[in-house]
């Protein structure tokens, strides 16, 4: 099919990466009263919940490619088998969700992210699901991930997850 002719059929493509269980770490984490932060427009940014990404041995020498993503709105519960399942919390509203990946030495950001090496992150999107992919250099302290909502005052539940073949930790701060 020629490129001409699929601008005409098609409007979106869509990837679909599945993982392995032993690739996937994640965390359940919530927006909630003082930890609703919002985005670094604001004083209080630095409240949201935040995340220690570290490379553990042998792979903690070598630099580690991550998938990470961050979905909003959903509830979670474990099955009979062990298995985790995540369901959209239909009465969620949807927020614009954004996250930053610090090069913090695995620490609690400050009040002013411009005191922090930024090494990546994603722009705000009013989407159930936002993610980043990266390689992010050897370093023994980690990095720190900071999952925001761009406006002030809107809490959701959330889950954090960190895809990738290293052997990593994926700790609350």
């Amino acid at each position: 099919m020629s490129w001409q002719d699929f601008q005409i059929h098609f409007r979106s493509i869509y990837v679909c990466r599945v993982y392995p269980p032993e690739m996937r770490y994640s965390i359940h984490g919530q927006w909630r009263g003082y930890s609703v932060g919002d985005c670094q427009d604001y004083d209080t940014w630095h409240q949201n919940p935040q995340y220690q990404l570290r490379a553990s041995d042998p792979d903690a020498s070598l630099p580690i490619h991550v998938f990470i993503t961050l979905t909003q709105g959903v509830s979670f519960s474990r099955t009979t088998a062990g298995f985790r399942n995540y369901q959209s919390s239909h009465d969620s509203m949807m927020f614009y969700i954004g996250m930053r990946i610090l090069k913090n030495r695995g620490r609690r950001a400050a009040y002013n992210i411009y005191l922090h090496e930024s090494v990546g992150g994603t722009d705000y999107v009013n989407s159930r699901e936002i993610s980043c992919e990266m390689v992010l250099d050897p370093d023994p302290k980690g990095y720190t991930i900071v999952p925001t909502t761009i406006h002030p005052g809107k809490g959701a539940p959330f889950v954090l997850s960190v895809f990738n073949k290293a052997s990593i930790s994926l700790e609350t701060l």
